[in-house]
């Protein structure tokens, strides 16, 4: 069997330093000057990172039995969290999945759509009344509100209150960042000291878990989130079932509404950069570039279970593989003028030489995204309202850069200016 190419870099200490300060912009550059199958070596511990989508389908698909979902990031989440479904795997994630299929099904999606439109027509109102007053509106922060209301109205019938949506939204920003940085920085095992970032920490997880035990008071007694445990007292706080339904409702507000609402961010950042492209009937494409260029779920991690090899290249037992979806799209071997942003390659017939495993803003294989379908509901729509009602000009940075926390994120806000159209 052949051998993984070493990307050298500059060494085995300043890899270490700069993959902890820019993660991404560190993958990006050795996937630049590298094949698309290479490792990374950090002395004793090696990255193999995995950048061509026939190896991606053996890796996820053809040979699943043979990884293992990576448990670095999990496991840091888990001990604020607990473990939901992107903390869990065996039996527990099983469950976990199934308790979100039945909130999913196509049914309960064709319920949500209401939900969606009124919670789109909530941010239009207000965002039409800062166009009428010249102001910047903070799109990340306001788009965050808007999902992860939507989040709380469409799986729990839990309408958050006017008063706590900025707390909570402060809340999940907090545990994306400095949660990773804590990871990135091998600091996690201080999360005891009294430091600033693990107040900020401690306040923000306490702020969710108040949301998450409203969500689940206002459940009925045969909701999805309570029926599903095993246990049913729900007179006593903190009983085991109660804490386990909150672990799942945990999980979802950190990966629900930060993925889609950065997704319109984005969407809405390069649209302002690129009006001829802001047409309502380029919507679905609008959204399938936006993900292509920056997808939420930027990287994930496999070990591997034993021994192998993939497209002949040798992968040893224990080995941790990274597939990274932002790197590639942008890979120029695989997706032509790769940096550009135009959302006609998606129109029919543009993409067929594209492999299915060389577009995967969802992941792939049997984790992947099983949100999927509600949240390309709520960017289709909610793209589609704001091109339809309002002109985008840029109040912030055009050069804002990409960062990979947990998720992929603006490294500032991004703001804008609205003129609102002639109806």
């Amino acid at each position: 069997m052949k051998q993984f190419p070493t990307f050298q870099g500059a060494g085995y200490f300043a890899n270490i330093k700069r993959l902890r300060r820019d993660s991404l912009a560190f993958l990006l550059d050795a996937a630049s000057r590298s094949p698309d199958l290479f490792r990374i070596s950090f002395g004793l511990e090696q990255l193999f990172v995995i950048n061509d989508p026939e190896a991606i389908r053996e890796i996820l698909i053809e040979q699943k039995d043979g990884f293992e979902v990576g448990w670095g990031s999990a496991n840091v989440m888990a001990t604020y969290l607990g473990r939901g479904i992107l903390t869990t795997r065996g039996d527990r994630w099983k469950e976990s999945r199934a308790d979100l299929q039945a909130q999913l099904n196509q049914k309960q999606l064709d319920r949500c759509q209401p939900l969606i439109d009124r919670h789109v027509g909530r941010l239009l109102d207000q965002w039409a009344i800062a166009a009428r007053q010249g102001a910047a509106v903070t799109a990340t922060s306001d788009l965050l509100e808007l999902t992860l209301r939507i989040l709380c109205s469409a799986l729990y019938d839990y309408e958050v209150e006017d008063g706590d949506a900025a707390r909570y939204v402060e809340a999940i920003g907090v545990l994306q960042t400095d949660l990773f940085a804590n990871r990135s920085e091998g600091v996690h095992f201080l999360r005891f000291l009294p430091t600033s970032r693990n107040r900020r920490l401690l306040k923000a997880t306490r702020d969710l878990y108040a949301l998450a035990e409203k969500i689940i008071d206002a459940t009925p007694s045969d909701g999805v989130v309570k029926s599903r445990c095993p246990f049913h007292d729900w007179s006593r706080r903190n009983s085991a079932s109660e804490i386990k339904a909150k672990e799942k409702v945990l999980s979802l507000l950190m990966a629900g509404p930060e993925s889609v609402s950065n997704t319109l961010s984005w969407a809405l950042l390069l649209l302002a950069k690129h009006p001829e492209f802001a047409d309502p009937r380029l919507v679905p494409e609008i959204v399938q570039e936006t993900l292509r260029l920056y997808p939420a779920g930027w990287a994930f991690e496999r070990r591997c279970m034993r021994e192998t090899s993939v497209q002949g290249f040798r992968i040893p037992k224990g080995a941790t593989l990274v597939i990274s979806p932002f790197l590639l799209h942008r890979n120029p071997r695989i997706w032509e003028n790769a940096l550009a942003f135009d959302p006609e390659r998606f129109r029919a017939g543009r993409t067929t030489s594209v492999s299915k495993y060389g577009f995967i803003p969802f992941g792939a294989g049997h984790r992947s995204c099983i949100g999927s379908r509600l949240a390309t509901m709520e960017l289709e729509t909610a793209l589609e309202a704001i091109i339809k009602n309002f002109n985008l000009a840029l109040a912030s940075d055009p050069e804002v850069r990409p960062k990979g926390y947990f998720k992929l994120r603006p490294e500032a806000d991004i703001k804008l200016t609205l003129r609102q159209k002639a109806k």
